[in-house]
């Protein structure tokens, strides 16, 4: 494409990025396999492979952590058979080593695992990288087959966050993790998913997603009870705004959400919004008291990733009201 590099070399410089990682490039008019040799601050890490004849073709190579440097890494193509022959690189990226790569709100419905939807993983380990956004983020995913609350545990750049919770016998369970914009890094960041117990059994991830947690006075955790008291004059609570907003993540299926409402006098008192949208009003329940509701969200109105339920006293924000006792799951509550 008129380029010339009359040296035979081209050289690139990248942050270390303190975790294994995966250079990956289009070599053009790779005739022979050692023709351009590859290396990383002075030392050879193997050639290109043979390509396509005046054409592109994909090549890649791992660079472990411990072959990177802190801060400044050099790479170089060199050219080792002769200078002037047609050759080059192109689409040239180094990220982290990883099976899957995860963009916010975006969801890798691939299957990943051992004797999962035909997959195997002989070391037991599935590793998800992402680009640190310097925001607390929510991971959500199905595991499959998780037997034991000890089995697979969950790990973010070496430092645990826990296992995940023991689910359907050869099915899929819904799971879900905190990860702090502390607990980040800058850049790069990977996520293992270990089989703790024995690398044998059949497990497995699949519908696996990073979510920026929305602005929110909470966050509700799937089939946990959340029995804090959110509203104004309930219980010792002041609300000025006369709005209490919960944060959830979505998966693409119909969700309810249980909760007791305090003192809604009206049926046009507090009105319920979903992402923004009215989902209409609470019927009047127990003066001065609690009234159980129950809510059907179904899969068209949710968002894949976060979405945030609103409660929003629409007659007198200084009026008493509130909600207490929220819970979210896939199944209806009895």
């Amino acid at each position: 494409n008129g380029t010339t590099a009359l040296d035979g070399q081209v050289a690139y410089t990248f942050e270390g990025l303190d975790v294994d990682a995966r250079l990956s490039l289009e070599g053009f008019d790779v005739d022979f396999g050692n023709e351009v040799r590859v290396v990383l601050n002075g030392a050879s890490i193997g050639f290109l492979d043979v390509g396509v004849d005046n054409g592109l073709s994909s090549d890649d190579f791992l660079i472990t952590a411990a072959q990177q440097q802190a801060g400044e890494n050099v790479l170089e193509f060199v050219q080792a058979r002769n200078l002037t022959w047609t050759w080059g690189v192109t689409n040239v990226r180094v990220e982290a080593d990883a099976d899957m790569r995860l963009t916010p709100d975006q969801i890798e419905t691939g299957s990943f695992g051992n004797n999962f939807d035909g997959q195997t993983d002989a070391d037991g380990i599935v590793k998800a990288a992402f680009t640190g956004t310097g925001q607390d983020l929510t991971l959500s995913l199905q595991g499959y087959d998780v037997d034991f609350s000890n089995e697979v545990e969950v790990v973010l750049n070496g430092d645990s966050l826990g296992f995940m919770e023991s689910g359907v016998n050869n099915g899929l369970s819904y799971d879900e993790f905190q990860i702090t914009a502390a607990q980040q890094q800058a850049g790069e960041n990977v996520i293992e998913f270990k089989q703790a117990t024995n690398v044998t059994w059949a497990w497995g991830v699949t519908d696996v997603m990073i979510s920026e947690n929305e602005m929110a006075d909470a966050r509700l955790e799937r089939g946990v009870r959340d029995n804090t008291d959110y509203g104004n004059q309930f219980n010792g609570t002041t609300d000025p705004d006369g709005a209490a907003s919960f944060a959830f993540v979505g998966t693409g299926e119909d969700l309810f959400v249980f909760f007791e409402g305090f003192d809604i006098d009206f049926s046009n008192e507090v009105e319920v919004f979903l992402n923004g949208n009215s989902a209409g009003f609470l019927d009047a329940g127990v003066n001065q008291g609690l009234e159980e509701y129950q809510l059907e969200l179904s899969a068209a109105d949710l968002e894949i990733g976060d979405n945030v339920l609103e409660f929003r006293q629409a007659r007198d924000v200084t009026w008493a009201w509130g909600v207490t006792s929220l819970e979210v799951d896939d199944t209806p509550f009895v």
